[in-house]
């Protein structure tokens, strides 16, 4: 199944933010984890997850198709770009997922978005995304 990045856009109907990569798509399963410091605002990016392809409307670009999938390196170089991170060469789709929502959340205070938090029932770190399931300590 496809992962995105995606800007947002308003959506009058819901009058609430939606990721540009299925905001007025009917029919589409979608899940997405927000990487905006502050929600209230459009400003900013989500990773996405769709349960079929979506065509990509500017804001939003195709990662991979797999979440163990390795990033090439211009799929690389868009998500760094986009989020002004720096992942690894080589790395795939669940490493990079890791390492932007650990590494790389640097919080609200600091421009960036939060970092996972432990589930308080199992104490570990979890990342759900689509078909996209982590869990490490």
């Amino acid at each position: 199944m496809p992962y995105y990045v995606s800007t947002w856009q308003f959506n009058v109907g819901s009058q609430a933010f939606t990721p540009t990569a299925v905001n007025g798509v009917s029919g589409v399963q979608w899940r997405c984890i927000d990487l905006r410091a502050d929600c209230t605002i459009a400003t900013g990016y989500c990773l996405v997850w769709t349960d079929v392809s979506v065509s990509t409307p500017s804001g939003v670009f195709l990662v991979v198709n797999d979440a163990d999938e390795a990033l090439s390196t211009p799929e690389r170089n868009a998500v760094n770009n986009a989020l002004g991170i720096t992942l690894p060469a080589g790395c795939t789709f669940r490493e990079a997922v890791r390492q932007i929502m650990t590494t790389d959340a640097t919080g609200q205070g600091n421009g960036k978005w939060n970092p996972v938090q432990k589930n308080i029932q199992t104490d570990l770190n979890e990342i759900h995304l689509g078909d996209l399931v982590d869990t490490f300590s």
